[in-house]
């Protein structure tokens, strides 16, 4: 895992993009999840910034039994980072305008930061349920941050 400063959100499309490629994924596909800075010490330790004391939400059957861990259950989005301008692959695989842009990401303030994923080593529950197949770190890509001032 790798700690990486940006100038701004915005960066984070290209910094996807490097990183598919620097992780050898070759569909391209990351995952993505934005969490407050405040947690980093948490990222840093376990590979997620949710632990044990973390909320699961959940539809009444749907992961029955897996959710024993909390801290092993995250939410994020798979982004494709082969396309020109990178997209959210929800889980029909049907790209969706409401989800695919990430203008969003120029609102962000810089107490957040984001993960970067390796998708294979985690299983897609829901449309941005994710349970890791085993330690967090060994999914975590990167943490990246906004440098500050």
């Amino acid at each position: 895992m790798k700690r990486i400063e940006v100038l701004s959100h915005t960066d984070i499309i290209q910094v996807m993009k490097n990183e598919a490629k620097i992780n050898n994924l070759s569909n391209g596909l990351i995952g993505l999840r934005h969490f407050p800075v405040s947690r980093m010490e948490t990222v840093l330790t376990t590979g997620t910034d949710r632990n044990n004391q973390a909320t699961v939400y959940e539809d009444d059957g749907d992961c029955i039994g897996w959710h024993e861990r909390p801290e092993m259950v995250t939410y994020l989005r798979i982004v494709n980072t082969l396309l020109d301008v990178p997209m959210c692959v929800p889980k029909t695989r049907k790209l969706l305008p409401r989800i695919d842009g990430f203008e969003y990401l120029s609102h962000l303030s810089i107490d957040r930061a984001q993960l970067l994923y390796d998708p294979t080593n985690i299983i897609r529950a829901s449309e941005n349920e994710f349970w890791f197949r085993g330690n967090p770190r060994d999914s975590l890509l990167a943490v990246i941050t906004v440098k500050q001032g």
